[in-house]
């Protein structure tokens, strides 16, 4: 099975966080599945840095680096179509990086890893 996983998700999991559910942990440790963390997330956690409202030891890139090649995880890049199809979504989440991140997940046949209460809004699978 094809994991997206939400920024929060990645790295909860990274970071052995208790706010992950079991369920979301289990399904991204587990081999079978194929994990991939959208290049939306990577661009999520740079603002979130700049902001000062994430801090990353010891910075953005090599913490990706050094994650997604720990657990396989390939980053997935955006893609117009990605893109034009969150002007077709419906729902009130107003973030467009959530938003994304569910048009990915669509268009790609994927489950969603999120604990975000609003992405059931969506039409698309979630993990948690």
């Amino acid at each position: 099975m094809k994991l997206l996983l939400d920024t929060h998700a990645f790295l909860w999991f990274v970071e052995g966080s208790d706010r992950i559910s079991r369920a979301a942990s289990a399904a991204i440790a587990d081999p079978k599945n194929e994990l991939f963390l959208s290049v939306a997330s990577i661009w999520e956690m740079a603002i979130k840095i700049g902001k000062r409202k994430l801090v990353l030891d010891p910075d953005l890139e090599t913490y990706i680096d050094t994650w997604t090649r720990e657990y396989s995880i390939k980053v997935m890049p955006i893609e117009a179509r990605h893109t034009f199809f969150t002007s077709t979504m419906n729902g009130e989440h107003g973030d467009p990086f959530d938003r994304m991140l569910v048009s990915q997940a669509i268009l790609e046949n994927m489950m969603l890893v999120s604990g975000d209460r609003i992405m059931p809004e969506y039409p698309v699978s979630i993990v948690w």
